[in-house]
């Protein structure tokens, strides 16, 4: 197995799982917000996020397998829920982006610092920044990772694709065609 491979297979199965969490707690919030289409858009990324990410486990499984073949449905629904899982990763990167470029008196005016508990040595301000770059840390490695598992089976992809086509063979150099000239 390759690195790539083993990447991807990593990358996949970890993409699983936080875009699974992500989408159950969207979910979850679904019975607190007043109207339904605020929460429709993250619905139908994180939903096609998982899904490409289940697709692309049937990828791996044939790549690793060539006996196993792909469904009829998966070459174009990979491709089509690869774009727009990239996108995600993209608005995903965009937003902390703006959110790392966002005051600390702004970002002070949207949480509400009541519900903030003074430690002991920290400030409320400092609790604040630290969650900012944690937020920030973890959002980057979200978006690069689907970002990277988007390439990553778009490359196996055409690897499968390329293996799938007959290999054309040139009638001029082979010298046992009685049809040569």
């Amino acid at each position: 197995m390759s690195f790539l491979f083993g990447l991807f297979r990593f990358l996949t199965w970890g993409n699983i799982i936080v875009a699974g969490f992500f989408l159950l707690f969207v979910l979850m919030s679904l019975v607190m917000v007043p109207s339904l289409l605020g929460i429709l858009m993250p619905v139908f990324f994180l939903a096609t996020v998982l899904y490409h990410n289940i697709l692309c486990t049937q990828l791996q499984r044939t790549t690793a397998n060539p006996e196993v073949p792909l469904p009829a449905t998966l070459p174009r629904t990979i491709l089509v829920t690869g774009i727009i899982a990239f996108i995600y990763a993209v608005l995903v990167a965009i937003n902390m982006i703006f959110f790392a470029k966002t005051p600390d008196a702004e970002l002070m005016k949207m949480i509400n610092m009541d519900s903030v508990r003074n430690t002991e040595g920290l400030t409320k301000e400092e609790i604040v920044r630290i969650i900012r770059k944690m937020v920030l840390v973890f959002g980057s490695i979200h978006a690069i990772a689907i970002a990277v598992n988007c390439e990553l089976s778009r490359i196996f992809f055409n690897r499968w694709r390329k293996d799938q086509q007959p290999k054309e063979r040139d009638p001029f150099f082979d010298i046992n065609n009685p049809n040569n000239p």
